[in-house]
This record gives structure tokens, sequence and C-alpha cells, in this order.
């Protein structure tokens, strides 16, 4: 069954932060990001189980240019994405996203 994605609000600002950064560093290369992060999130919808789990239920996809990961988790009809923070976060930020009361 495939799963449909839903982008939490979070995730949003997260990706919209690095989108921001990249443009401010090389017009067209905030583009590129969110390329690359729809490519991520169509594999995950493709395929929600073949990441690793990173912390209880939630995994944890890898982008392959930038230095970003994608934190999701894969509910009954839907996959979850909660964070898409850079590679270097420390993990208490993305752990902090994995509490059963925060906003998806």
């Amino acid at each position: 069954m495939r799963r449909r994605i839903v982008v939490g609000s979070k995730a949003e600002a997260d990706l919209a932060t690095a989108f921001d950064w990249y443009q401010e560093r090389r017009p067209g290369l905030g583009r590129e990001l969110l390329a690359e992060v729809e490519e991520c999130l169509q594999r995950i919808e493709a395929n929600p189980f073949a990441y690793a789990e990173v912390h209880n239920r939630y995994r944890c996809a890898l982008l392959a240019r930038f230095p970003f990961k994608v934190f999701y988790a894969v509910e009954a009809d839907y996959v979850s994405v909660v964070a898409i923070l850079h590679a270097a976060q420390h993990p208490q930020r993305w752990r902090a996203r994995m509490q059963p009361t925060h906003d998806e």
C-alpha cells in the first residue's frame, strides 16, 4: 500500500530556512535542495520501511547531495514527516520532535 506523505509545519519551516540559506549562497541552489527533498519524499512514499529506525518508531532518510536528514514516522495510511534538518544538528533537536505531543 502506498502511503501519502504529510509534511508537518515544523518540517516545512526547516525546509524554508534551508532554502533561504542556500538561495543566499547561490541563486537557484535552494531550488536544487527542494528538488532533492522532493525526490527523497518520493522514495519514502514508494518504500517507507526502506530506511532505518533511529528513535522509537521514527525513521531517517538522508539526502544524496545536501547534508540533510528527513525524519518521519509510518502511520497506518500516511507517512508523517516531522523534521528536515542539517545532518550536523545535535540529536536532541530532532528527538524533541518525536514526542507524542508534537505538532505533525
